[in-house]
C-alpha cells in the first residue's frame, strides 16, 4: 500500500466544506421548525383559553349594557312621574331588574377577566426551551474552543 492511499484513507471520513455547510444548513432547518412547532402548539393552546373567555366577556358586556338601557328607562320613568304622579310600582320594578341586570353582568364581566388574567398569551414554554438552546450553544462552543 503507497502512501498516497494510506493518507487518502485516513482522511476518508473527513468531511468536505459543501457537505460541512449542507449538515448545518439541515441542522438549522431542524431546529427552527421544531421551535416553530412549540411556538405554534404553544400560541393555539393560547388561543383556545382566549376563545373560551370571550363569550363570557361579550356576554357580560351585553348584559351590563341591557342594564344600562333599563337604568336610563327608569330615569325616564322617575322624570316622568315627578310630571304625572303614577304608583311607584313601575320605578320599583325598573330598579329591581336595573340591580338584577348589573350584579348578573357583573359577575359574568369578571369571570371573563379573571379567566383572561390568569392565562398569559406570552409563550412561556417556548422562551424556556429557547434559553435552554442558547445555554447549550455557549456550552458547545466553549468545549470546541
Amino acid at each position: 500500500m503507497s502512501s498516497g492511499q494510506t493518507f487518502h484513507n485516513a482522511n476518508a471520513h473527513v468531511k468536505s466544506v459543501p457537505e460541512i455547510i449542507a449538515d448545518l444548513k439541515a441542522e438549522l432547518q431542524d431546529f427552527l421548525g421544531t421551535r416553530i412547532a412549540i411556538i405554534r402548539a404553544e400560541l393555539a393552546e393560547n388561543l383556545r383559553s382566549v376563545k373560551i373567555a370571550m363569550p363570557l366577556v361579550a356576554v357580560g358586556l351585553a348584559v351590563a349594557w341591557t342594564a344600562w338601557l333599563v337604568f336610563t328607562a327608569l330615569l325616564v320613568m322617575i322624570i316622568g312621574w315627578a310630571f304625572q304622579p303614577k304608583p311607584w310600582a313601575y320605578p320599583l320594578a325598573l330598579l329591581i331588574v336595573t340591580l338584577l341586570y348589573v350584579i348578573v353582568g357583573g359577575a359574568m364581566v369578571s369571570t371573563g377577566w379573571q379567566r383572561l388574567k390568569t392565562r398569559s398569551l406570552k409563550p412561556e414554554r417556548t422562551i424556556r426551551v429557547l434559553q435552554q438552546d442558547k445555554i447549550w450553544i455557549q456550552e458547545e462552543s466553549r468545549a470546541q474552543l
